[in-house]
Order: C-alpha cells, then sequence, then structure tokens
C-alpha cells in the first residue's frame, strides 16, 4: 500500500503494461543455525541407539521365526 492510503502502481518492463506492485516479504529460512546445530547433536547421539535396537529387533524376529532346524 502506498503511505497516503492508495495502491502503487508500476508498468511492466516487457509488456509495457500497468500493474497493481505487490508487496515484498520477507522469507526467513527453514532452520537456524542454532537449530541445525542442535538437530545434528541429536543426530549423532540417537544414531547408536537406533542402529542397536534395529539390530535387536532384527535378533527377535529371526528368532521368532519358524526354522525347517528346529524340531
Amino acid at each position: 500500500m502506498h503511505p497516503a492510503g492508495g495502491s502503487e502502481f508500476a508498468v511492466h518492463r516487457l509488456t509495457g503494461t500497468l500493474r497493481e506492485e505487490q508487496e515484498m516479504q520477507t522469507v526467513y529460512p527453514r532452520y537456524t543455525l542454532a537449530e541445525r546445530m542442535v538437530l545434528t547433536v541429536i543426530a549423532i547421539v540417537t544414531w547408536p541407539v537406533e542402529h542397536f535396537l534395529g539390530w535387536v529387533r532384527r535378533k527377535v524376529v529371526v528368532d521368532l521365526a519358524p526354522s525347517t532346524d528346529r524340531r
């Protein structure tokens, strides 16, 4: 909006047509540097736990599966 209350207009460079000027919007980054650092530390700390739990899950599934060896 124009400070006096009216709309601002601009001439389009390529077509020469008059169009209403749009206000610029600020685009913020998805995560700040501090947030990215915290997420990285969490990923580093939880990685061994996730892999250990995956190993345990695979072992339990293998032990529960019926086998032709066991009778």
